[in-house]
């Protein structure tokens, strides 16, 4: 179960890559640099989440549910 698991997130990071990649000024790479925070999260890939938050709240307008989400995700992560 636990190599499923890993594998799913493997895919999902690849996922989200490839988005990016292809529209790295669309309008889901805040989303998706949000989800990609979470899954390294769950990874316990602390450096990688941190990562991605600090890009979503370079990128998210100020105040957005986004930015609010960012923060509160950074502020899960102090001390990891």
């Amino acid at each position: 179960m636990d190599a499923d698991r890993a594998r799913d997130a493997v895919r999902a990071l690849a996922l989200y890559e490839e988005v990016i990649a292809r529209a790295p000024e669309g309008p889901e790479v805040t989303p998706r640099a949000s989800a990609r925070g979470a899954l390294y999260r769950d990874e316990r890939r602390w450096g990688a989440a941190r990562q991605m938050y600090e890009d979503v709240l370079r990128s998210a307008p100020a105040g957005s549910t986004e930015a609010a989400s960012a923060t509160n995700a950074l502020a899960s992560l102090e001390g990891k």
